[in-house]
């Protein structure tokens, strides 16, 4: 079993990454939403082509390059986002947070 931890950096949260070596695990079909256990989990990234590009040569399918989300009416117009499937079946969907230009009012 290989093991990974990151944070907690920037908040209260802990995030782990297991690998079973052996039993060697299968690659399953990907998961209903209605199904027990995670269905889905969202990651923010500061740059998805790079991101798109490190899966795309670890020979990951993605359901497509990175896309621009129409959030709608009063939100953030610049989000772009990327969806792929973990070895478990589980959606991962990387979202790059807009970029705040020189110009832009702080927070």
């Amino acid at each position: 079993m290989e093991f990974a931890r990151a944070g907690p950096c920037c908040s209260q949260f802990t995030f782990d990454l297991v690998e079973w070596k052996s039993p060697k695990a299968g690659r399953s079909v990907q998961r209903r939403a209605n199904e027990l256990g995670i269905f889905r989990i969202a990651l923010l990234t500061d740059d998805i082509d790079r991101d798109y590009e490190a899966l795309v040569d670890a020979e990951v399918k993605c359901f497509c390059p990175p896309v621009a989300l129409e959030m709608g009416p009063g939100l953030p117009s610049d989000l772009r986002a990327l969806f792929f499937l973990d070895p478990d079946g589980t959606c991962v969907e990387l979202i790059e947070a807009p970029q705040k230009g020189p110009n832009d009012e702080a927070d």
